[in-house]
């Protein structure tokens, strides 16, 4: 599809990020590894990054328009990976595995805003490579431990929940914690409020 925005220039910002944020009861194994490991872990609630950095530009009826033909899919946590920074920096993450469908969604949302592409790029021959990071570790061989100690915690019993939505967060500043702004549902469905003032069409 062309481009929903390409007339219109946006600013990306470090402080804005459009994800998948889990169940609220899927949380406790995820947080428990994430408290001790996660740097981020008071910033940013567990999530998977779709578009990052995005923009604080009203984009929520081009959202909806792009998101209008997306159907729900199931997403499982069963296994883990990681990122190797560098020789003594590693990140740890749960792997979401969906049969393509978050990779076809993240394909369909940068094609639609091109210029936020940044998770493509950072994803290099992979391209983008959805995760939910658990935490930061010294190096490979860390990081290694940290898998064989995790992986029973979701091989055993993983984690599966109903994909409906993207959430739209955002931060005052930098240091700030993030805070979900709106839903935007997959469908006709229209956009869940956060204050609890219903869906708008």
């Amino acid at each position: 599809m062309e481009s929903a925005l390409s007339s219109q220039p946006l600013k990306k910002s470090f402080k804005s990020a459009l994800c998948i944020i889990p169940p609220d009861n899927c949380w406790p194994r995820i947080q428990n590894i994430r408290v001790v490991h996660d740097k981020h872990y008071k910033r940013w609630m567990p999530h998977i990054n779709v578009l990052y950095p995005f923009t604080h530009d009203p984009l929520i009826p081009e959202l909806q328009s792009v998101l209008n033909d997306v159907k729900p899919f199931k997403l499982i946590f069963k296994s883990l990976d990681y990122f190797a920074h560098s020789t003594n920096k590693a990140t740890v993450w749960l792997n979401p595995e969906t049969n393509g469908a978050l990779e076809n969604l993240g394909a369909v949302l940068v094609n639609a805003f091109p210029t936020f592409n940044d998770l493509v790029l950072r994803g290099g021959e992979l391209g983008y490579e959805p995760h939910l990071s658990l935490g930061q570790f010294n190096g490979e061989k860390k990081a290694f431990e940290a898998i064989k100690k995790f992986t029973p915690l979701f091989a055993n019993d993983p984690i599966e929940f109903e994909v409906d939505r993207l959430c739209l967060i955002s931060r005052k500043d930098f240091h700030d914690p993030f805070a979900v702004d709106a839903e935007i549902l997959f469908g006709s469905e229209g956009v869940a409020n956060t204050n609890g003032s219903g869906t708008i069409e």
